[in-house]
Parts: C-alpha cells; structure tokens; sequence
C-alpha cells in the first residue's frame, strides 16, 4: 500500500475545513497549517492544487477565499456530470463485477446512514464514492481525476443549501438494482434522470438561499 504524503493529508484535510465555510470566507495558508499541524509547503500545495480545481480563488498579496457559486457554475457543472458519467458506465457496464456492486451498496448504506443523521459533507462524500467505483473500473485516471474534481465541488456548493435531500437514496437504489440484472439500457437512463434531477435540486436550493 503506497504512503499517504503530507500534501495529500493536507488536501483531504481542507476539503472538510472548506466544506464547513461560506462562500467567500477567507483562509490563511499559514493558520491551517498551524491547525492542522503539517508544514507550509504541503499545506500551500493543497490550496494551490483546490485552486486549480476551482473549489478556492487566490487572490495575490491577499489570500484564498472560497469559491462563490452560482447558476451559471452549477449549470456548467452539471453539465460535465452528463456528458461524461454516462458515457464510462457505458464503457465499462460488462466489466462491473460483485465486488464492484458490494462496494458501491457500502456507500449507499454509508449514504442512508447520514441522510438519517443530517450529515450533509458526510452524505455527499459516499455518493461521489458510489459513483466513483464506475470510475475506478474505468482505470483511465484522467477520467478519475476529472470526476473527482467536479464532484468534489459539489460539497461546497452543497454548502449554500444545507439540506440532504432523499431522492439521491432511492435513486441509487434503483441504479444498483439495473446493474445487478446488467439491464444497461436502464440503468442509462436511471443515470442520466438522476442528474438532471440533482441539478434541479441545487438550483432550487440556490432560490431558497438567496431569499
């Protein structure tokens, strides 16, 4: 098993801190370090690295503020789910296997669980698990990185509405089940109805917010 590095401690440690944050707010390279106790270099590794992937703006001789999201961003995010999650579950439909199914029902199990205890970051970190094992079985990391990227977004743009909503469960459910009777055609469409419907979740949320 290959050694977590510092910066990758880092990363995944100011995705939970970020997740917590208002759009806008300010972080210091220099306290999260301290916070965290990992050296600055790491450290600024990782907000660079959340910078390249949109989730943190760096603004010179000032900081890193959060992102802000809007209908635009949301729209284009979601846009890149449906272009491309459909077309890997295509290229790898047959070569799913049981243990790919039994890991993808963990994080649906994983999902209910804090669905049942309002864990909105909790919630959302196993659904990108679960559609992420697609991508696993897919082996192209470019694909892998990409999707980690975009979803990973989604926690923070999360952030503005504060609410899991139930429908991801059952659509899950639904999904699994289409995979486990290899029915692709189905199981297509569920995937794609599935997005559109989480899209229009968020933008619903974004109205509530801004009232």
């Amino acid at each position: 098993m290959s050694k977590i590095t510092l910066g990758e401690k880092a990363y995944e440690a100011l995705k939970k801190k970020v997740a917590t944050m208002e759009s806008g707010a300010h972080l210091s390279v220099r306290s999260f370090a301290k916070e965290i106790g990992i050296g600055y270099t790491p450290v600024r590794e990782a907000f660079l690295r959340m910078e390249r992937e949109g989730t943190l703006r760096q603004i010179p001789n000032v900081g890193f503020f959060v992102q802000g999201y809007d209908f635009t961003s949301v729209i284009h995010y979601y846009q890149v789910r449906e272009c491309v999650e459909p077309f890997v579950l295509k290229q790898v439909f047959a070569q799913l296997t049981d243990d790919d199914i039994g890991e993808m029902k963990s994080h649906l199990d994983a999902c209910k669980n804090a669905l049942a205890e309002k864990d909105c970051e909790g919630f959302v970190r196993h659904d990108i698990a679960f559609h992420s094992v697609i991508f696993t079985r897919y082996g192209n990391p470019w694909f892998s990185n990409l999707y980690e990227s975009i979803r990973t977004q989604n926690m923070y743009f999360s952030k503005e509405n504060q609410a899991v909503s139930s429908f991801a469960i059952e659509d899950h459910v639904q999904l699994l089940d289409a995979i486990r009777k290899k029915d692709e055609a189905r199981a297509q469409e569920l995937l794609i109805v599935h997005i559109n419907k989480a899209r229009s979740k968020v933008l619903a949320g974004f109205v509530q917010y801004m009232k």
